[in-house]
């Protein structure tokens, strides 16, 4: 699911590109060998119409997944990203999209070093499928203070069930459903 929703956002990010753009990102595309993040990246850049209706294909086969799966379940509940909030950093370019093969990692509570472009992971699954979501904080991680939460994705048009989910939460769950920003952070 997460390279399907990859190859659609790396077109949707794309599709505005000048011609001569264009033309560079063809080239990539069809010089990209190997099976490597930044490989896949250039291919679907540069990728054709026929590939991206076969990307769009598998995502309304997912569609029609969650909408079977929210006949019985109201929400599904998981991570908003791969890691823990992380403190600012403004050491180097930032002007990277979460989507971008680069160099740049992110430091989560537990010292694992995850690539900047994997950390939508868990937005693929309601972005991919038009799904709503909502986040909500759940607390703070032990190791170094900083926010931890989670996201309520629910069915297809039922964003205000989504809300509504989250302000029960915040009003039944205590403090550790309410934001405070970090020490140091406003």
């Amino acid at each position: 699911m997460f390279d399907t929703y990859l190859q659609l956002l790396a077109a949707a990010e794309n599709c505005g590109l000048g011609a001569e753009d264009a033309a560079a990102a063809f080239a990539a595309a069809d010089g990209a060998a190997g099976a490597g993040d930044a490989a896949r990246q250039a291919r679907w850049i540069g990728q054709r119409h026929h590939a991206w209706f076969a990307a769009h294909k598998r995502r309304l086969l997912f569609c029609e997944q969650m909408e079977a799966f929210f006949k019985e379940y109201d929400f599904v509940i998981m991570p908003i990203c791969a890691s823990t909030a992380w403190p600012h950093d403004h050491s180097g370019p930032n002007d990277q999209p979460f989507w971008k093969v680069g160099d740049r990692v992110i430091h989560g509570a537990d010292g694992q070093a995850t690539p900047y472009h994997k950390q939508v992971y868990w937005a693929a699954l309601a972005t991919l499928c038009y799904l709503p979501s909502v986040t909500f904080p759940t607390g703070r991680a032990a190791s170094n203070g900083m926010p931890v939460g989670l996201q309520a994705i629910g069915a297809k048009y039922m964003d205000h069930a989504c809300i509504t989910f989250a302000d029960v939460l915040a009003q039944a769950g205590g403090s550790a459903f309410q934001f405070a920003p970090p020490a140091g952070y406003v």
